[in-house]
């Protein structure tokens, strides 16, 4: 990407990276607590055409299936980061999300999560990029 734009005149660009974690101190324990909500959110991503035309994508129908297809992947803070630090240190991204809450999720499960990272995900990342 950087090459390209500099080959092109420009600068080194921006990106916004967006990854589709669980990132919890136990993901497969907080995954299965959210995996009805994230089979909602992707069957009707891909009702909208996001995978595909609509008539030709199959509605997944278990939780394993999200994971199995690539849709979310498990971390805990230090896996989250191992996979994390080598995206930032390699290009311009300035912004990096991911899905806060689910729908239907109760907020308190959401909370947990966004505190996790907080405490634990972002000193990792910030002292391996110091």
């Amino acid at each position: 990407y950087v090459a390209a734009r500099r080959a092109l005149g420009l600068d080194d660009g921006r990106v916004a990276l967006g990854n589709q974690w669980i990132v919890a101190e136990d993901p497969e324990r907080t995954f299965a607590a959210v995996a009805p909500h994230i089979l909602y959110q992707v069957n009707a991503y891909a009702d909208y055409g996001a995978f595909g035309p609509p008539e030709t994508v199959p509605r997944l129908t278990e939780p394993q299936q999200l994971l199995d297809h690539g849709h979310y992947q498990l971390h805990d803070a230090a896996s989250a980061a191992d996979a994390l630090v080598p995206m930032l240190a390699g290009g311009p991204v300035v912004d990096c999300f991911s899905w806060t809450l689910f729908p239907g999720e109760p907020l308190d499960r959401a909370v947990e999560r966004i505190e996790y990272a907080a405490a634990q995900l972002l000193p990792l990342v910030r002292a391996r990029l110091a």
